[in-house]
């Protein structure tokens, strides 16, 4: 697995800077938890040789899967015949670029050889994107048991439960609804919940599924919630045709900021350095400028929309008025999808904070000047 270690540098810098460069680092990390699936099924029932037909097959249809499913998110395919024939679908989360769904299909190919070596059926799934083949024909059917399951830490109290229960029930309703009748299979969105700010969730079948058998799929997810997941502040649910994932606002930003990989990955460390040079990347960002921030060395081991994107929220996060700030739950859901477009930012604070010596309380000193329409400070 690959393991991002991330720096950070900070010189002379004030809470604008933290703020920015808090931003911009969960952004960085969310996207270095992709290698590490979030359930995988390899079962050993039947096994191909090295150098067998079953693996010539196999080595034709993964890069297919890639190629082919990179193009409109969903792609099925078989290649062979007879007892070595082998079936394979791929399949990207409903809102998510084109970018990241090829960058996450080539993820599970590499790694299905090293999780699920010399097995005929194998599953991956992943943030972004869901891997399955097998030697048995799986396609358009609501297909396997239960695969995984997961739930939050938190728990809601005794004293709200019911509540939270019927306002989760309602919610899932609809996002089960909204699934099933959509062309993508998936759908998305929050419910308001006055003890917990707001509850997020997502479900997807896969494409191939109609809408009676994606309904009747989510549906068999949501009966294991009671056993699994009551009452918890978080739960994540799969199957091999679908899956369903509700959670607290809380609980995903633990997940935006769980560490993938251990002790023995490989690593891939970014440095980013924060000094009080705001201004320098907003007069970057004004000019259509903005990845000259980032060291040449790292040229061929980013994405630049991703940074872009990175760059964009960051400075958000330190306009000058709080309330053209975005909350932490917009943060979270700005991080999490790329049908969300976040507003253009508005030129950033620089309002440098002095102590006195008296009685070392803070005060506020507008040391500023103006250049070209740029506030730049002293």
């Amino acid at each position: 697995m690959n393991k991002m270690k991330i720096y950070l540098l900070i010189s002379n810098t004030n809470d604008f800077s933290i703020l920015f460069a808090w931003c911009v680092l969960l952004l960085l990390h969310t996207h270095s938890v992709q290698a590490e699936p979030i359930s995988q099924d390899c079962p050993n029932t039947a096994n191909y040789t090295s150098n067998s037909q079953f693996e010539t097959n196999l080595n034709i249809l993964l890069p297919s899967l890639l190629s082919n499913g990179t193009q409109d998110g969903f792609f099925n395919t078989s290649v062979g015949t007879g007892s070595d024939i082998v079936y394979g679908l791929v399949q990207c989360r409903g809102d998510i670029s084109t970018e990241q769904c090829r960058n996450c299909l080539n993820t599970s190919i590499v790694e299905v050889f090293q999780r699920c070596p010399n097995v005929k059926q194998a599953v991956l799934r992943y943030e972004y994107c869901f891997l399955r083949y097998s030697d048995a024909q799986f396609f358009s059917r609501v297909d396997g048991p239960l695969v995984a399951a997961g739930r939050g830490d938190g728990q809601v109290s005794d004293t709200v439960a019911n509540r939270y229960n019927q306002q989760l029930g309602s919610f899932l309703v609809d996002l089960f609804e909204t699934a099933a009748s959509t062309p993508s299979r998936y759908s998305s969105g929050s419910t308001s919940y006055a003890d917990f700010n707001n509850i997020y969730g997502l479900v997807q079948c896969t494409r191939d599924l109609s809408t009676n058998d994606c309904a009747s799929c989510l549906e068999s997810l949501r009966n294991w919630i009671p056993g699994c997941c009551n009452r918890t502040t978080g739960a994540q649910i799969f199957q091999k045709t679908c899956y369903l994932r509700v959670w607290i606002i809380s609980e995903y930003s633990k997940l935006l900021l769980h560490d993938a990989g251990d002790a023995t990955s490989k690593s891939t460390n970014i440095v980013v350095i924060v000094v009080p040079i705001i201004v320098a990347t907003w007069k970057l960002w004004r000019e259509g400028n903005a990845l000259q921030l980032v060291d040449p060395t790292l040229q061929y081991s980013f994405t630049g929309n991703q940074v872009i994107r990175c760059i964009h929220i960051g400075l958000l996060c330190v306009q000058e008025n709080v309330e053209d700030r975005p909350t932490m739950s917009s943060v979270c859901l700005m991080l999490s999808s790329y049908s969300i477009t976040p507003e253009p930012p508005k030129a950033p604070a620089f309002t440098l904070v002095t102590r006195t010596a008296a009685n070392d309380s803070k005060s506020s000193s507008s040391l500023l000047y103006s250049d070209d329409g740029i506030t730049y400070p002293r």
